[in-house]
């Protein structure tokens, strides 16, 4: 596991959010080797897909940075789409079950409503930080892959009704119904702000606006209380 050493002491005490690192997102094999050749591949196509983008990059070029035969690659992927979808399929399960077990273990101890929306705001940004080459090239593909766009729905949904269902216990006056309403509505509205800021485009938020400015992350969680509260 790999700190997110962005996570400054703070509303929750100094443990920060955990996150895994991209070289341990392997698909399963049976063999070692096998393994470690669709680590090197994943490791290969991840980097060269966020620095080239992903129609910038070849299977040449991933096969030359993983430091094997073209070959390899093609006997366990037909072709760069394929490739692309496994990495985005291993992030998105690799994060789901991260983000299962921070409920369990840490969001189920908050006592307050506040204390929630404030560990789900520095997830929230923490994961952006430590995943922005992987959610740009995420967010673009969503723009013309619909199996893409199903697979940040189902994100979405998950994680919102996640936090209502641990918001529910400390606001009993809501029922859980609507809570997932407004955690969703708010999910959308806040991933909406910092896509923008992950995916440059010479504007004037690029120049005022920063994943790493403290202050810009409280005041988007005083908008979070003002949204669910």
């Amino acid at each position: 596991m790999s700190r997110d050493d962005d996570i400054r002491p703070g509303l929750l005490g100094s443990m920060p959010i955990s996150w895994l690192d991209q070289s341990e997102w392997i698909i399963e094999a049976r063999q070692a080797r096998s393994r470690e050749t669709f680590r090197k591949i994943l490791d290969a196509a991840v980097k060269l897909f966020v620095e080239k983008g992903f129609d910038g990059t070849t299977m040449a070029q991933i096969a030359a940075a993983a430091g094997i035969a073209p070959g390899s690659i093609y006997r366990r992927f037909a072709d760069k789409e394929g490739l692309l979808n496994s990495v985005i399929d291993s992030y998105y399960r690799t994060r789901i079950d991260e983000f299962d077990r921070l409920v369990e273990e840490r969001f189920r101890s908050l006592d307050t409503a506040e204390q929630i929306l404030e560990l789900y705001n520095r997830m929230i940004f923490s994961a952006y930080r430590k995943d922005r080459g992987l959610i740009r090239l995420v967010e673009r593909r969503s723009h013309t892959d619909a199996g893409v766009r199903e697979k940040q729905r189902r994100s979405f949904v998950h994680v919102s009704s996640a936090i209502a269902d641990v918001l529910a216990a400390a606001m009993p006056a809501t029922t859980v119904e609507e809570l997932r309403k407004q955690v969703l509505e708010w999910h959308l509205v806040q991933r909406g702000i910092l896509v923008s800021l992950i995916l440059p485009d010479g504007t004037i938020e690029d120049a005022v606006l920063s994943l790493d400015d403290p202050t810009f992350e409280a005041r988007v969680l005083s908008l979070s209380k003002a949204w669910i509260l």
